[in-house]
């Protein structure tokens, strides 16, 4: 066959695209597994960095989360018990100009001073949007009292809203 047939880089080039197709195929499902501790591991940090709970590594991370961290029934919402007070923590998400940011918020239990928050994922780009992820944001969001009182979750969708 000619190397310069219209045949010859049809089949050439189906050839490529189908090798790259299996190559990127059994990527993904080797990699499948590490993928999903590492989504674990994204949102259990972010609980503990919202609950103020301190961790070494992700060995440490998944340690304290089992110990001091509690699942509510509710979906993405936790409790932990700090200094013998309960807080709450819930997962919201919201539109940025980019794409949807998710946080996690804990409160104190009567939903009056937010005791942390921490970005789960976001989209934005890394100039003035990325800065959401640096250690001064969500410091500065810590001990302030909450909107009307309440720190609270309500779902557009959702006559539901989550209180702490």
């Amino acid at each position: 066959m000619k190397k310069d047939s219209i045949l010859y880089v049809v089949l050439f080039t189906f050839a490529v695209c189908a090798a790259f197709v299996v190559v990127l195929a059994v990527a993904n499902e080797v990699t499948k597994p590490l993928v999903a501790a590492n989504k674990l591991f994204a949102t259990r940090s972010a609980v503990l960095g919202a609950f103020g709970i301190p961790y070494a590594d992700a060995v440490d991370a998944s340690a304290k989360y089992e110990a001091q961290v509690g699942e509510l029934e509710r979906g993405n919402s936790w409790t932990s018990t700090i200094d013998g007070v309960e807080y709450v923590a819930i997962e919201s998400a919201g539109p940025g100009l980019w794409g949807t940011i998710r946080i996690i918020l804990a409160a104190s239990p009567d939903g009056e001073r937010v005791r942390g928050i921490r970005v789960v994922s976001q989209n934005e780009t890394p100039g003035l949007g990325g800065r959401i992820e640096e250690p001064w944001f969500p410091a500065a969001s810590t001990a302030f009292p909450a909107r009307r009182g309440r720190a609270s979750r309500s779902s557009p969708s959702s006559t539901r809203a989550w209180q702490c």
